[in-house]
């Protein structure tokens, strides 16, 4: 099967996504790479905790302003801390279907309140509960035990009587990695295969090598290319371990159909590439579409942009098309 064609937005970008790429690109990656590769091993590891601990703080404050139109539903699952989103003007059954997310963070922060903006909108747009897992991370655990948190939520999802058929896994940047590690490791864990991956900026690949001399490696206002390979080492130790985990260099014969949104000047777009052309190559379907000068997982960062907007309309009809099939 042939690759499709990355689909690039057409017209004019928006002027608060120009102002944000404006001031993101003049600073965001020196700050990112400074903070990341200044210090030694130990001293930037504790480094990356303490962030991680400030930006999981700071995000509580997203709770204040109540979320009326949602019905908020807290749940523990297998000991994770579990959200269910869903618009209050419609019932929460999942009887039409049910959306699966995995939050992003480098494997290091993020949690149920840095993406309830997401996760909301995505509710919104699609008028599907959305449940949101967070999974325990770094340094708490390692990738591994991550990914073994995700694909535990996903068993205990269809342990309620939920059709996998109308089941849609989906995350942003990290997140987007544990929503297509998940869904090509169910088979091997006696689990079904759900009726579509959705990943936002996914990363893909933790070997770094293709991303590294991809001519969005300098255009990356995140500086992914140079700070990757630092929490690699520390969540994903060995190159065995690599090979074994990462998406890229999983099974693709069983995968879905995936949906891939990115920017089209950030790293991750050749993470989105690769992959399409290997699940082509495997004769499954990917799609990647592309938003010209915004910032890594926008949709995610920034709900409210009016490209963010078409990301999750666009979104919203590939789903609405998955659970149909």
């Amino acid at each position: 099967m042939a690759a499709l064609p990355v689909v690039y937005a057409a017209g004019p970008t928006s002027r608060r996504a120009r102002v944000i790429h404006f001031f993101a690109n003049l600073l965001l990656a020196r700050i990112l790479i400074r903070a990341l590769t200044a210090a030694e091993f130990e001293a930037t590891s504790l480094r990356i905790e303490r962030v991680g601990r400030r930006v999981n703080g700071i995000a509580r404050l997203q709770r204040v302003r109540p979320y009326r139109k949602f019905r908020l539903v807290a749940e523990s699952w297998n000991g994770l801390p579990v959200e269910s989103v869903s618009l209050l003007k419609l019932p929460a059954s999942t009887a039409d279907g049910v959306i699966l997310y995995f939050h992003g963070g480098g494997f290091v922060l993020g949690d149920l309140n840095t993406h309830i903006h997401a996760v909301a909108t995505l509710a919104r747009v699609t008028k599907l509960p959305v449940v949101h897992v967070e999974y325990r991370q770094y340094p708490e655990v390692d990738l591994e035990t991550s990914i073994q948190d995700c694909l535990g939520a996903y068993r205990h999802l269809l342990s309620q009587g939920i059709d996998p058929a109308k089941v849609v896994i989906a995350g942003d940047s990290a997140g987007g990695f544990l929503a297509f590690a998940t869904a090509q490791r169910a088979p091997e864990h006696g689990l079904p295969t759900p009726a579509g991956v959705v990943g936002i900026s996914p990363l893909l690949e933790l070997d770094n090598a293709a991303r590294r001399v991809h001519p969005n490696a300098v255009t990356d206002v995140f500086g992914i290319a140079t700070a990757l390979p630092v929490i690699t080492a520390r969540v994903c130790a060995t190159e065995d371990l690599i090979a074994r985990l990462e998406p890229m260099s999983g099974p693709m014969e069983t995968m879905p159909p995936s949906l891939i949104v990115a920017s089209a000047s950030e790293a991750l777009l050749c993470d989105a590439i690769r992959m399409q052309e290997k699940l082509s190559q495997a004769g499954r379907t990917c799609e990647v579409a592309a938003w010209p000068r915004q910032l890594h997982a926008f949709p995610a960062i920034f709900p409210g942009l009016p490209e963010s907007r078409q990301a999750y309309a666009r979104i919203a009809r590939f789903i609405s098309g998955c659970l149909a099939d």
